[in-house]
């Protein structure tokens, strides 16, 4: 499973109180592979930010982020493929 991120969105910011957002597909092998769980982690704290469920179309994000380092992991559900981390991941 290859977990591709896209840092090019901005959005509105609420909770967090920041202006920025972690945007991706997961996919394996170049084929989109939706359904998979993805967690966002403070990379400095190790704690869990927020957690999402990528659609059936492989899309997945995060909002409302303030300009940080995370570590992304996402999980396929399935369980026919291992987890995909990628680190130092910084919102844009």
């Amino acid at each position: 499973m290859i977990l591709k991120k896209n840092l090019a969105i901005t959005t509105l910011q609420a909770s967090c109180s920041g202006f920025y957002s972690i945007q991706g597909i997961t996919s394996k092998d170049n084929v989109i592979y939706g359904n998979c769980e993805v967690r966002l982690y403070d990379r400095s704290t190790g704690l869990l930010v927020n957690k999402t469920n990528s659609n059936s179309d492989g899309t997945y994000g995060f909002r409302n982020l303030i300009q940080n380092k995370f570590l992304l992991i996402a999980t396929d559900n399935t369980k026919m493929f291992n987890a995909v981390i990628q680190d130092n991941v910084v919102p844009k």
